[in-house]
């Protein structure tokens, strides 16, 4: 399995903006990364800082933030969600309003920001012809984000 995230200089883009692009066996996500807040370095400390604790099993959840920007009145916060279960991990991309920015870089009190897994397992969600929808998810094995913390 394979698992990337990195920041890419803007040069690369028509619009002129750094970009977050991560990989997940295969799907390849590209988004732009917002510097009004943080740098690209910023990002990629928070990135390594994250994936570091959760690879040492010191949290059992991490984020790993993509958006992080302070509009007119509120704040917003887009993060993909790394879940450890025994030897995988469970990946979602996460909108967040108003979170608490100042603590995104603390991963210990970040993971209180970040819902269990299973909160959304329960709801029930239905598309307009009744069709339960499930949360997008991806699965990698723990190993996977070894290349990232070294």
């Amino acid at each position: 399995m394979i698992f990337n995230i990195y920041a890419a200089e803007g040069v690369n883009y028509s619009d002129g903006l750094p970009r977050c692009e991560i990989e997940i066996n295969g799907y390849l996500e590209n988004c732009p990364l917002i510097t009004d807040l943080w740098s690209l370095d910023q990002y990629s400390y928070q990135w390594k800082n994250a994936l570091s604790h959760l690879y040492a099993r010191k949290v059992s959840k991490c984020m790993l933030v993509t958006d992080v920007n302070k509009m007119h009145i509120n704040t917003a916060l887009t993060f993909w969600a790394l879940y450890a279960a025994g030897e995988l991990i469970y990946i979602r991309e996460i909108f967040i309003k108003n979170p608490g920015v100042e603590k995104v870089l603390d991963p210990f009190s970040i993971e209180e920001y970040i819902y269990a897994r299973e909160d959304d397992e329960d709801e029930d969600i239905f598309d307009s012809c009744g069709t339960k929808l499930s949360v997008s998810e991806w699965t990698i094995k723990f190993e996977d984000i070894a290349h990232l913390v070294q």
